[in-house]
């Protein structure tokens, strides 16, 4: 008896870890008016902090992030994971890491909220677009 309490158990949990990727499946668009207007662009290499500049509105480098998260609105789901990160955007209320291959935005749900929301994209090209703004800028 306790074997076979033992064995569904374990079926439960296999099903549990395989229905768990599936969570954050549903895709949905980037919600764009979350965007503030100015973030801390925080550059990391190997896991330590390598640089560090704050972007407005009209900056290269602010105009860059937001000109790739415009022409990706879609194809974005739930995400639970953590990742480390690359070229980090942060301000109070939302924060973008641009990795290789995927991008990944926290929001807080509603304005004064303390929930936060994880979403991410499997999409090439968001540290590659700002690490181009961000040589312009250092270039006289």
């Amino acid at each position: 008896m306790v074997e076979f309490l033992l064995l569904n158990k374990f079926r439960l949990l296999l099903l549990f870890l395989i229905w768990l990727p599936t969570l954050g499946a549903c895709t949905e668009s980037f919600p764009l008016e979350v965007l503030p207007t100015s973030f801390e662009c925080l550059s990391y290499s190997k896991g330590f902090n390598t640089g560090r500049v704050t972007v407005v509105t009209g900056d290269p480098v602010y105009d860059a992030l937001r000109s790739f998260l415009e022409a990706n609105r879609t194809g974005w789901s739930g995400d639970l994971r953590t990742y480390a990160p690359s070229i980090y955007f942060k301000s109070e209320s939302v924060t973008v890491n641009c990795g290789e291959d995927t991008v990944v935005v926290n929001y807080r749900g509603d304005m004064g909220s303390t929930r936060w929301i994880q979403i991410s994209n499997p999409v090439k090209g968001c540290r590659a677009a700002v690490v181009e703004a961000l040589l312009k800028l250092k270039r006289p």
